[in-house]
């Protein structure tokens, strides 16, 4: 990973998302937005599902499990170490990976955001102009 693209990711993860639409399928976004399918620029529509098809994978995937997985795999590396010390060995090998655990669930989380950001400012743009070509 370049330099440049590491600030990147991290503006956008900075950056607080002020989204204009919701994050629909193009053809339900449109209905939604009291638009028909006659109303709009078919290759405008079939961009506009291109792009919502590129929509990225998350690291972690959506939802509960991913968090679970996190959490719980972070729990059990520090509760080892204690266990340890409670029968006199102090292995730092546990606190270590638990830490490295950690540090790459944020790289995670942070490469997801920067990624889905970016990708939901392009589909935003996309949509704008299926819409703009549609009125």
């Amino acid at each position: 990973m370049s330099r440049g693209s590491v600030v990147r990711i991290w503006r956008e993860f900075n950056q607080k998302p002020s989204w204009r639409y919701r994050e629909l399928a193009p053809r339900v976004l449109l209905r939604s937005l009291n638009f028909h399918d006659a109303d709009v620029d078919g290759s405008e529509l079939s961009r506009a599902e291109r792009f919502w098809l590129r929509r990225p994978r998350l690291i972690l995937g959506e939802g509960f499990f991913g968090w679970a997985l996190v959490c719980t795999t972070v729990l059990i590396l520090f509760s080892l170490p204690i266990a340890f010390v409670c029968l006199g060995i102090v292995p730092l090998v546990g606190i270590g990976f638990a830490i490295a655990w950690i540090l790459g669930a944020y790289v995670a989380i942070v490469i997801d955001s920067a990624r889905l950001a970016h990708w939901r400012r392009e589909y935003e743009l996309s949509v704008d102009r299926l819409i703009r070509k549609g009125t």
